[in-house]
């Protein structure tokens, strides 16, 4: 959901991951930017201009289409290295070219942390997968990666599927604010702990991870 709008006297541009679980939305897996980060807010109003005049929008923080694809990309092969590690949540995870790169990701020894809700596409030993399907909407989708211990987390509104790189105007943001980061970060590393509302998959087939002490629909503040 992208939001342009004035109120009172203020202009305000608001970006949000359709989070609809309670853990979710009430640790800020919503990012509200006013103008105080005219950067970004400025490349939403551009965002918005472009769609209007049925042109492609020229981003610098923010990402769409195959931009989305790029710094996804360039974000895993960054991990590629035995201390690194990333968590990617999304509902369909599906393309050739970012599962590629998480399986070399993998392979040269890093941590690498899938929550898809519903299509994965492909499965590797290295790589730790799970389904998380609880009391409420697991939607939002999300990117975080180590950095050498300087973590960057994204949302986004696409899942990682070619369609969504290649056809349509999806957006990806960075989440700046450090507090708000930490939140995001936290609701990601309990669900990749989550052992009673999951499914872990792997290439032998699926194992349920259900009545464990670890439940991250649980609120906690």
């Amino acid at each position: 959901l992208l939001c342009d709008f004035f109120s009172l006297g203020q202009r305000i541009s608001a970006l949000d991951t359709l989070v609809h679980s309670a853990a979710s939305s009430a640790l800020a897996n919503r990012a509200e930017l006013a103008d105080v980060m005219a950067a970004v807010a400025a490349e939403v109003r551009a965002f918005f201009q472009a769609m209007a005049e049925e042109k492609t929008p020229r981003l610098g923080l923010l990402r769409t289409g195959e931009g989305i694809r790029r710094l996804l990309l360039e974000a895993v092969l960054h991990e590629a290295h035995p201390k690194g590690r990333l968590i990617l949540k999304f509902n369909h995870l599906t393309d050739p070219e970012l599962l590629e790169a998480l399986v070399y990701a993998a392979s040269r020894g890093a941590r690498v942390d899938l929550l898809v809700r519903s299509t994965l596409t492909r499965l590797h030993p290295a790589i730790r997968a799970k389904s998380l399907v609880g009391r409420f909407l697991e939607h939002a989708r999300a990117a975080a990666f180590r950095a050498g211990g300087e973590w960057r987390v994204y949302l986004t509104s696409a899942d990682a599927m070619p369609r969504n790189f290649q056809n349509r105007f999806e957006l990806l943001f960075p989440v700046l604010d450090k507090e708000a980061k930490k939140k995001v970060l936290k609701v990601l590393k309990r669900q990749v702990r989550d052992d009673r509302n999951s499914f872990l998959l792997t290439p032998e087939g699926e194992k349920r991870l259900w009545g464990g002490r670890h439940d991250a629909q649980r609120l906690e503040l």
